[in-house]
């Protein structure tokens, strides 16, 4: 359902090399970029724009982008079997008061920084700034999230469970992180 628009780049299968690739992105639904990180344990509401630059180095393929809100939204993060909070508890830990805003967080602005490189690491930033209206009564948060995650170890593992044509399943597995 994304606008994808890229202009004025050059590739060369033969080498392979990309130049000058630069996709503009409009109308990205957040919860495709988070479930990357959280699989299904998250649900949101939400539209992200921004870019992301495509190139190779040592023939490996590396992105770098940057995605922002096109207006305000929510996240909901609901691991197995966790229920909604209320008020914090003098015994809650860090992690404890994140789950309590995230389990219904309406964001009023979210930026999210994407980088790879050529071993296939990939980080992915998030900033918002948002509040759960149920809980502590409706303080807001600003919360900065750090997702680190190896992308061919993650498709290596959906092949586990996605029948993908053999030609990209031979060579993902013949593919190793530098």
């Amino acid at each position: 359902g994304a606008l994808v628009e890229a202009t004025q780049f050059l590739i060369n299968p033969l080498e392979p090399s990309l130049v000058g690739f630069k996709a503009n992105i409009k109308n990205f639904n957040l919860q495709t970029v988070l479930q990357l990180g959280l699989k299904n344990t998250v649900t949101a509401g939400g539209k992200l724009a921004g870019h992301v630059n495509l190139q190779y180095k040592d023939k490996i393929p590396t992105i770098e982008g940057q995605l922002q809100a096109e207006t305000r939204g929510w996240i909901r993060y609901r691991p197995p079997g966790q229920k909604p909070k209320a008020a914090i508890q003098s015994t809650d830990n860090p992690m404890d008061i994140l789950q309590g805003y995230l389990y219904d967080f309406a964001y009023e602005t979210l930026n999210i920084q994407i980088e790879s490189d050529k071993k296939y690491d990939s980080i992915m930033i998030l900033n918002t700034l948002g509040r759960n209206p149920q809980y502590v009564q409706g303080k807001p948060l600003k919360l900065n999230l750090k997702l680190e995650q190896n992308l061919l170890a993650a498709v290596q593992s959906m092949m586990l469970t996605y029948d993908l044509p053999n030609k990209l399943k031979e060579k993902l597995e013949g593919s190793e992180a530098p």
